[in-house]
């Protein structure tokens, strides 16, 4: 039996420890353990399936959340009108812009979705849509009304839209 003290606390140890000698696995063993034993690889496509669905849906959320918003910030700075929702839109870009996305996740995950359970999935569309394209938009819809009021200017707004994007 050994005997050890460490900070105040006395070890027993009553079975011989053996130290093992540890291999070097080559790299296609590294591959065989990491992804082939255990189906591991299952793993990793889901994953995969997870983020394509979310980055899908999240875009087209995005899309919508950001030309709702290019559209009031636009009518409002050309007519004036549209004055309390510019004004929301103003706070929302501002949070949007100033809140990291990690933050945000959390955010719309445990405060704003704290009493429901829509699901994993959902919260990060949510909450990837909320943080995607609005400044894209944005810059992209002035020159979206020109492509449809002035015809003779349709070749550099389309060359103007591309080049924002």
């Amino acid at each position: 039996m050994i005997r050890f003290r460490i900070s105040g606390y006395v070890f027993r140890i009553s079975e011989p420890v053996v130290l093992e000698r540890v291999e070097i696995l080559s790299l296609i063993e590294q591959f065989q353990f990491n992804f082939l034993d255990d189906n591991r690889w299952q793993f990793i496509l889901s994953g995969l399936k997870n983020t394509i669905i979310i980055t899908f849906f999240a875009v087209l959320l995005g899309i919508f959340l950001g030309f709702v918003i290019a559209i009031v910030r636009s009518t409002h700075d050309k007519t004036g009108k549209l004055k309390i929702l510019n004004v929301i839109c103003r706070v929302y870009l501002t949070v949007i812009r100033g809140t990291p996305t990690m933050v945000q996740l959390l955010i719309v995950f445990y405060v704003i979705f704290a009493t429901i359970d829509p699901g994993k999935i959902v919260v990060a569309i949510i909450a990837f849509g909320m943080n995607l394209l609005h400044t894209w938009l944005r810059s992209s819809v002035p020159v979206l009304c020109l492509l449809i009021r002035d015809s003779l200017r349709q070749d550099g707004a389309w060359v103007l839209t591309i080049h924002r994007l």
